[in-house]
């Protein structure tokens, strides 16, 4: 992981990385933007796909139809800004 992600760094791409279990991505998802976004932005490239698939579910379930309205405010809150 170190390797990739210097690599892409390298490159002038701007990658973060974390490692959380399900509970504490659905719990910080709920507080931080940027969370929330890359979660919406997963992709399955590798590893225990029922891992993943039980993440999204769930984020589903408990994340985005509960607060969907207030996060597409956020986020058009967050692109006003960056275009004000």
């Amino acid at each position: 992981v170190e390797y990739m992600l210097y690599m892409l760094w390298d490159m002038g791409l701007k990658v973060g990385h974390a490692t959380r279990n399900i509970e504490d991505c659905l719990r910080l998802s709920r507080s931080d933007i940027t969370i929330r976004t890359s979660i919406l932005e997963a992709r399955f490239l590798w590893g225990e796909q029922k891992l993943y698939e039980e993440l999204l579910t769930r984020f589903d379930h408990e994340v985005v139809r509960t607060t969907g309205p207030e996060y597409v405010q956020a986020k058009l809150a967050e692109r006003d800004e960056r275009h004000a």
